[in-house]
């Protein structure tokens, strides 16, 4: 598999590593001249001719020998005329003062497929936006798009999706497609890319939506039934709703009150080069993927306040009725510079499956990567695939907490996951004690003995370890588990 993007003077290649078996480096040539060589799976090409093809050929290395090839073609879009929204008849401001909801809106409504929003240097003071199909938007690199911390400015209220249940929420910063569970996508063609910076209205914002007669609430999160309804009524800082072909790349993008970049029922997402932020934000999550298909996300650095990235598909028993599985998801080249780690779950009541993670560093978190759900939500995750990543800690586990409202009785399936080559550093979070003896690995707990985590494989594994005595690998209610050429290294 070999998928492509491409602007008027630019295309990016990325590939599936797996697929080009043997190789450990490729280079890369386009309409016949070497273009460069990496160890990347993939690569970005910049000052191009506009509405022209390129023919990209791709050969994987092994000891300077090529052990596979191959090859596509891709055409350069058109260029598109450049709406400034500073300029007439929209006169943004950008001072980081006024209040530019009403100017930006009406360029985003005026902006045709020919045209591009572009937002020159500046801070500009927004509430939420409502985007369309056939939309591109350019942040460019002293620009920055600021959401207000006003709730108000997040009116009205819209359908979305949080923690796996359908409700309305106050809307996100952006806004693409209208939710619809059993419509089909209906929104399409949104890019929004550039060097700037998209932030939400972040702890401030965040304070507000809590800040409400009854609700109680702690570091651990919502403590009363007028806290979890306020924490799930919050926006997102980029929400897209039943669409396809959604592209985010090169942007700052964070400090919402919530989530980051959620994306629900929807298809062929692709997020790279963005660096995602919201650390100090209680439940921020950077890249979360809800009940979609066809995504990818590489070469992203995150700082955030939760989940580096959750893969999510609803919460029992509505998610097992609506029945939209994620999957198909790529994840690559992506490194945590803090925050929690990733996570496939704990909402997979309509299932997850086919997660391919490859060339990712989430060892400067909490932990590593994790796959979790409550005994109550049923449906399945299977077919994750994880290789020459750096983890801070792998968890498969049985948890109980996010475990409110009414169950299912079928108990989740957990099966078939496969490790490959990772270094595993271990993390002391989930017991606070800052000890080597208590450090925490590789751990693996299923539901109970008849619903046990099943066909798991480690393969190349090297758990550093202060302390070689420490145990590195702890199993509860598991079955067909292989353990193959696991390695204990001191450090330190």
């Amino acid at each position: 598999m070999v998928k492509s993007i491409s602007f008027f003077d630019e295309i990016t290649v990325w590939w599936d590593r797996g697929e080009f078996s043997g190789a450990r480096e490729f280079s890369v040539f386009a309409n016949g001249k070497q273009a460069l060589i990496t160890d990347k799976t993939h690569i970005t090409l910049g000052d191009l001719c506009p509405d022209s093809e390129y023919k990209i050929d791709m050969y994987g290395l092994s000891g300077g020998k090529v052990v596979c090839e191959k090859s596509l073609r891709v055409f350069t879009q058109r260029p598109k005329r450049r709406i400034d929204v500073t300029a007439a008849p929209y006169f943004a401001v950008g001072d980081g003062r006024t209040l530019d909801t009403v100017a930006i809106q009406a360029a985003v409504d005026a902006c045709a497929e020919d045209e591009y929003l572009y937002f020159p240097a500046g801070v500009f003071l927004t509430g939420a936006l409502e985007l369309k199909s056939d939309l591109e938007i350019y942040v460019s690199e002293q620009a920055t798009i600021q959401g207000v911390a006003d709730l108000s400015g997040y009116l009205p209220m819209r359908p979305s999706r949080f923690e796996g249940v359908e409700r309305n929420c106050y809307r996100s910063l952006l806004n693409f497609g209208k939710m619809e569970s059993r419509g089909g996508y209906t929104s399409r063609n949104l890019i929004i890319r550039g060097k700037g910076k998209i932030l939400g209205g972040g702890r401030e914002l965040f304070n507000a939506a809590l800040d409400k007669p009854g609700v109680i609430y702690d570091e651990n999160g919502p403590q009363n039934t007028a806290a979890v309804e306020a924490w799930r009524s919050r926006g997102r800082l980029l929400e897209v709703c039943n669409a396809q072909n959604v592209v985010v790349c090169g942007l700052t993008m964070g400090m919402s009150a919530s989530w980051n970049l959620h994306f629900i029922y929807s298809k062929e997402i692709t997020t790279y080069n963005c660096k995602i932020i919201s650390q100090g934000i209680n439940n921020g999550d950077g890249w979360d993927p809800d009940s979609c298909e066809d995504c990818a996300i590489f070469a992203c650095e995150f700082f955030t306040g939760d989940d580096l990235i959750a893969i999510k598909s609803g919460k029992n028993p509505e998610g097992n009725i609506i029945g939209r599985p994620c999957e198909n998801i790529y994840i690559f080249d992506c490194k945590s510079m803090g925050g929690h780690g990733m996570s496939l779950g704990s909402e997979i009541s309509g299932g997850i499956k086919n997660v391919f993670v490859w060339d990712c560093d989430f060892s400067d978190c909490w932990y590593g990567f994790q796959i979790k759900a409550t005994k109550k939500r049923g449906a399945y995750v299977k077919n994750v695939y994880v290789s020459n990543c750096k983890l801070s800690c792998v968890l498969i586990w049985a948890v109980g907490y996010n475990d409110d409202g009414e169950g299912v009785s079928a108990v989740p399936v957990f099966e078939d996951f496969h490790f490959k080559d990772i270094t595993v550093t271990g993390t002391d979070y989930f017991i606070k004690v800052k000890t080597s003896a208590h450090k925490r690995y590789i751990f693996i707990r299923g539901f109970d003995e008849a619903h046990s985590v099943k066909k798991v494989n480690f393969s190349g594994v090297t758990l550093l370890k202060e302390d070689k005595s420490v145990p590195g690998i702890e199993t509860e209610f598991v079955s067909d588990i292989t353990f193959k050429n696991i390695t204990d290294k001191t450090v330190g």
